[in-house]
């Protein structure tokens, strides 16, 4: 992979600066290439962000399953959309509706953002 990556960046950070993604950086950085044309087959596959690369304007992210490190360009990547969870906790095919108060303590662990998204789509 080319260019500078920072190294043991905070990618929580770098997503909220460069990503062009409405939604969350989950917990666990990965995140879903969209609109490959040069390898279809990465798209929807969860890949994890690793870093920033500022020569290129890219994201750099590792393949799990290979573990092959590529870069990505921001409008590339999209986070879970987690906005539709409203209608998952309504619902009555996963666990039924939930009890406010568990809905209340999921959301205490919620990053703000994702509450909001939630929020609003109810």
């Amino acid at each position: 992979m080319a260019g500078n990556v920072l190294t043991k960046p905070n990618v929580k950070t770098l997503w909220d600066t460069y990503s062009t993604s409405t939604g969350v950086l989950p917990s666990d950085a990965c995140v879903y290439p969209e609109g490959i044309v040069s390898r279809p087959n990465l798209n929807g596959q969860a890949v994890k962000v690793l870093g920033w690369c500022a020569d290129s304007g890219r994201f750099a992210v590792e393949i799990p399953e290979t573990r092959e490190h590529i870069t990505l360009k921001p409008d590339r990547l999209k986070a879970r959309d987690l906005s539709d969870l409203s209608s998952w906790i309504r619902s009555e095919s996963h666990l039924g509706p939930l009890h406010a108060d568990v809905v209340l303590c999921i959301a205490s662990f919620l990053p703000a953002r994702t509450v909001a998204a939630i929020s609003a789509a109810s």
